[in-house]
């Protein structure tokens, strides 16, 4: 994570701080439900999950999306992010933990995770997980969101790949067209048996 987004992150956090203080006797128990809702509805957009009608209506034509892999400008903007990602990870998702509504922010708590089947910040493929946690800001008006920022740190993401690949190759899965190739055990099979009441076990 640079100092640049770094700065970009704690910014977005002192705003909410603030604007938490100033909305502090007002509850936020009846926005609740519209914000989880809009959580899961902003990563199905960034996933390309959403269709484009809901997409348009959730995205301001201006929106930029800051993130550790570049700023994303426009309503396509985050599903072009979700596109890059998704060329170094399959099974790409973003797991909702919280979701908080605070003045005109929305602040969501996410777990990150996929495989990866691409290559990430020259990292070769080698059918690694990823389990990182982040958080995204969003900022909305009339016009739907204006400003989001998404943060996770891509050197945890670069650390998971590169303990994935001390591991012995005979012993982790390998890869192919994108997806892990995991050796099946065979089963033992049922076990015989000698009469009605009376079986042989498999060992």
């Amino acid at each position: 994570m640079n100092a640049h987004h770094i700065r970009l992150v704690r910014s977005a956090i002192m705003i909410l701080v603030a604007s938490f203080l100033l909305t502090a006797g007002h509850s936020s128990a009846l926005v609740q439900p519209k914000t989880q809702l809009m959580a899961i509805q902003y990563f199905d957009s960034i996933l390309g999950n959403l269709d484009v009608e809901s997409a348009s209506a959730l995205m301001s034509p201006d929106a930029r999306l800051h993130t550790p892999e570049g700023v994303f400008r426009g309503a396509e903007g985050g599903s072009d992010f979700g596109a890059r990602l998704q060329d170094s990870f399959s099974d790409l998702s973003f797991d909702t933990r919280s979701a908080e509504t605070v003045g005109e922010y929305v602040m969501i708590e996410f777990m990150m995770t996929g495989i990866h089947t691409g290559a990430y910040r020259g990292a070769e493929p080698g059918c690694s997980g990823i389990v990182v946690p982040g958080m995204a800001v969003l900022q909305a008006d009339s016009t739907g969101i204006t400003e989001q920022w998404v943060s996770y740190d891509s050197q945890t993401v670069l650390d998971q790949i590169y303990v994935f690949s001390l591991f012995n190759p005979e012993g982790r899965p390998a890869c192919d067209g994108g997806h892990p190739i995991v050796e099946r055990i065979a089963s033992p099979g049922a076990p015989a048996c000698t009469s009605a009441t009376k079986c042989e076990t498999p060992y």
